[in-house]
């Protein structure tokens, strides 16, 4: 049964209109033990009893490292915390539809996690990229083997979050529930555009990448990765409904974030439109989607001035 916690400046009967409609389209799994609700990490504390003795130190330690919205499961317990705190996220306070988004976004992981698709994905993900090892081995002669690794690494782990956020977009929209991630995203990227004179951070469904772009390459390509979770679902949508929202909301990401990068949104393009035309549950489709994302990584990594000046 589900047990919902609700702390903070965040009235509680909002947070359960928002969760009713959710209801009505889909009928959520009754294998969620929590959901919180809240304006402020302190409150994870006031929950960390319900949660089973031997899972504490764990959930509490993934949830402090990044504390927003996000899905922790564990054996057989699930927790999903609605975190409210940053100010570039306020707006759930009072957008029902918005909070309807994340609820269902991050409601939407737990249910796919318990099918065994966070497995099968990081299955797919080791088996594409042992696939092109060779590749990256001859990467080693022209730049440090350390650099190199953690580039794949950076790029890999970011494709692997990407990946599970794109198939939990797609069906939340199938579902019916598409405006509200439309709502959520809306709002998100256009405050966050806002606020910043520069962008240096985006969002993976509601996991940050903390990293400024050009960084380094794999900072680069995660940019662009960061936006698929909205580019790809959304234009599958639109493809299908032409909902005039969702067109505007796909405009507005490529004026003020895709354009910010355009040579990374031209290599990455060739996954994203892959993705549009083929993303479905299968092991075919996973190992493309990587093998593709691993090419442009090389591909860049052979075009860096610090390849060209060790292969000299």
């Amino acid at each position: 049964m589900l047990n919902l916690t609700i702390r903070g400046n965040i009235r509680p009967e909002f947070v359960k209109a928002a969760l009713f409609d959710i209801y009505l389209k889909w009928r959520i799994p009754g294998n969620i033990e929590e959901l919180l609700v809240i304006d402020d990490p302190k409150y994870f504390r006031e929950i960390e009893k319900r949660i089973p003795v031997k899972l504490r130190k764990e959930f509490r330690e993934t949830y402090f490292e990044d504390p927003t919205s996000m899905s922790i499961t564990a054996g057989k317990f699930d927790l999903i915390i609605i975190s409210i705190s940053s100010t570039t996220e306020k707006y759930l306070r009072t957008n029902s539809k918005a909070l309807q988004g994340v609820m269902s976004h991050e409601l939407m992981h737990v249910v796919q996690r318990r099918r065994g698709l966070d497995r099968k994905v990081r299955a797919d993900a080791i088996r594409a990229y042992k696939e092109f090892v060779p590749k990256v081995k001859n990467l080693y002669m022209h730049m440090d083997k350390t650099h190199v690794d953690q580039i794949f690494a950076e790029v890999g782990r970011q494709a692997n979050f990407v990946l599970k956020d794109l198939y939990a977009n797609d069906e939340i929209i199938k579902l019916g529930l598409g405006d509200g991630i439309l709502a959520d995203y809306s709002n998100y990227y256009v405050i966050k555009g806002k606020t910043l004179s520069s962008v240096n951070y985006v969002k993976s469904g509601h996991k940050k990448i903390r990293r400024k772009v050009g960084k380094d390459i794999y900072s680069s390509i995660n940019y662009i990765l960061g936006l698929m979770p909205v580019i790809i679902p959304f234009e599958r949508w639109y493809l299908k409904d032409k909902n005039r929202a969702t067109r505007a909301m796909l405009n507005y990401i490529s004026a003020n974030y895709e354009l910010k990068m355009k040579h990374l949104s031209k290599e990455m393009a060739p996954v994203i439109n892959y993705s549009i035309k083929n993303l479905r549950d299968t092991s075919t489709f996973r190992k493309s989607y990587f093998k593709k994302i691993f090419q442009v990584t090389e591909k860049l990594i052979r075009e860096s001035p610090e390849y060209e000046f060790k292969r000299q």
